[in-house]
């Protein structure tokens, strides 16, 4: 069983993971895919890293 904060952090990191995949794709085609993977790695850090700090506050 999960307790709230768990849950919380759960949807908040799963909201927060990458960017909306149509917008990669858009980005990609227009700016290139380089662009694109470095902006999702960007996201993926950021959301990763926040998620940790709002954990870290949380416990």
């Amino acid at each position: 069983m999960l307790s709230a904060g768990q849950t919380f952090l759960l949807v908040y990191l799963a909201s927060t993971l990458t960017a909306c995949l149509v917008t990669l794709w858009t980005i990609g085609q227009e700016l290139g895919i380089r662009f694109a993977a470095t902006l999702a790695s960007k996201q993926l850090l950021t959301s990763v890293g926040s998620t940790l700090l709002l954990a870290w506050l949380f416990a």
